[in-house]
């Protein structure tokens, strides 16, 4: 089901254009900002607030070549997803993480990410935020 600020484009063209864009990329969005977050509905709202972006920029992202375009999406789903857990933690809201325990894939990783140092567990699990 499209999402109702996808159909309220006026344009035709750009409707079309965001309506494949969201059907094509929305599952590897979703994915690329659960690596980040490691939370599903932090992680679609994510994915949502970089479609109202994209939309805003509309004639930018179609000016864009083709094959350039996921790569386009995936940095721009990252970067929403980084500034959102940066925002929540200027906000002073705690996150708490369990290293032994991934919550983006939900395996056991507690072997392997007690080899790693600090800074390569934050990046494994996907905390960008200074």
């Amino acid at each position: 089901m499209l999402p109702v600020f996808i159909l309220s484009i006026e344009e035709d063209g750009k409707r079309e254009f965001m309506t494949e864009l969201y059907l094509r990329f929305y599952s590897p969005m979703l994915k690329r900002a659960m690596a980040i977050v490691c939370d599903e509905n932090c992680a679609e709202e994510i994915v949502q607030e970089t479609f109202l972006q994209l939309i805003k920029n509309a004639d930018l992202v179609m000016n864009i070549d083709r094959p350039k375009i996921p790569y386009y999406l995936m940095a721009a789903v990252r970067n929403t997803a980084v500034s959102s857990l940066r925002k929540l933690k200027r906000s002073g809201m705690q996150i708490s993480f369990s290293f032994d325990r991934c919550g983006c894939c939900r395996f056991d990783h507690a072997d392997r990410l007690r080899r790693f140092t600090e800074r390569q567990r934050k990046h494994c699990c996907g905390r960008y935020f200074r």
